[in-house]
C-alpha cells in the first residue's frame, strides 16, 4: 500500500519499527503497587520536494527564457514612472558590470535544475529519520485505610532530522530544516486523605519540563560571511542558509 510519490523516479523509503513493553504488580501485598511502560519508535520516511530554481542562464544574468524586459532601477522616476531599459542591446540580459558580486555568489549557491522546464524543475528526495524513546512509571501506596499516595514520572526523547527543499544546500522546509531534538519530563504526586464520611482532601502537584533544540541545516558554517556580507554573523553559530526559500509546487 506504499505508493510512489508522483515526482519520484522510484518509490521512496518508508520503514517504521515500533515496540514496547509494560509491567505492573504489587511491591507489597495490598499496600504498594507499581506500573511501568516503555516504547521505542524508529521511522525512516522518504520526503520529496518539488521546487523552482534558476536555470544556468538565469544564474549568469540572462532571463531571455522568461521573455521579459529588464529595466534599470536607477532610472525609474517615482513621479512619472518613466524608466529605461537596463541593456538596450539585449533587453533580457543583465550586463556583467551591473551584477553585484555578493548577489552572484548567493545566486550560484542554488543548485541547477535536474528536471526540464522553468518551473518545478528541481526534485530532491531524502530520508527523514525519526527516533523516539519514552517511558512512564507510577507507584501507588496505601499508607493507611485513610491515606492513599501516588508518584509518577514520564520521559519522552525525540530526535528528528528534517530534510530541506534543496538537499544539502538548505531551504526553509516548512520553517525549519536540520536536526531537532525534543526531550520532555513530567513529575507528579498526589495524596488523598479521608477525614471522615463527608470530608476528603485530595492534593495533587506536578512539574513539566520541555527541552526543545532545533538547529538550522549547516549551522555554524558562517556561510553569509563567506559570501562577503559584512556584519551578518551575530556569533560563530548564528548564520545558515535556511533563508533560501525556492518556489514549491
Amino acid at each position: 500500500m506504499d505508493a510512489r510519490n508522483f515526482f519520484d523516479a522510484a518509490k521512496s523509503e518508508l520503514r517504521q519499527n515500533q515496540d514496547g513493553l509494560d509491567l505492573g504488580g504489587p511491591i507489597k501485598q495490598n499496600r504498594v503497587f507499581f506500573f511501568g511502560d516503555y516504547q521505542a519508535t524508529h521511522t525512516r520516511r522518504g520526503t520529496t520536494y518539488s521546487s523552482t530554481v534558476p536555470t544556468a542562464k538565469m544564474q549568469a544574468g540572462d532571463f531571455s527564457e522568461l521573455g521579459i524586459v529588464l529595466y534599470d532601477p536607477l532610472t525609474t522616476n517615482p513621479v512619472t514612472g518613466a524608466r529605461q531599459v537596463l541593456n538596450p542591446a539585449n533587453p533580457s540580459v543583465i550586463p556583467a558590470s551591473r551584477i553585484d558580486p555578493i548577489g552572484q555568489k548567493l545566486l550560484n549557491y542554488y543548485p541547477l535544475p535536474n528536471r526540464p522546464g522553468l518551473s518545478a524543475n528541481y526534485i530532491v528526495s531524502e530520508v527523514r529519520p525519526l527516533d523516539e524513546n519514552s517511558f512512564d512509571t507510577r507507584v501507588d501506596s496505601s499508607l493507611t485505610s485513610r491515606d492513599q499516595l501516588f508518584t509518577h514520572f514520564s520521559f519522552d526523547n525525540v530526535s528528528v532530522f528534517q530534510p530541506a527543499e534543496l538537499g544539502s544546500k538548505g531551504g526553509s522546509a516548512n520553517n525549519h530544516a536540520g536536526p531537532i531534538k525534543n526531550r520532555y519530563e513530567h513529575w507528579a504526586a498526589g495524596w488523598t486523605h479521608i477525614f471522615g464520611r463527608g470530608l476528603v482532601n485530595d492534593f495533587h502537584g506536578g512539574y513539566f519540563h520541555p527541552h526543545v533544540v532545533g538547529l538550522g541545516q549547516g549551522d555554524g558554517l558562517n556561510q553569509s560571511r563567506a559570501f562577503g556580507i559584512p556584519n551578518s554573523d551575530r556569533d560563530a553559530n548564528s548564520t545558515t542558509m535556511v533563508g533560501i526559500h525556492p518556489s514549491n509546487y
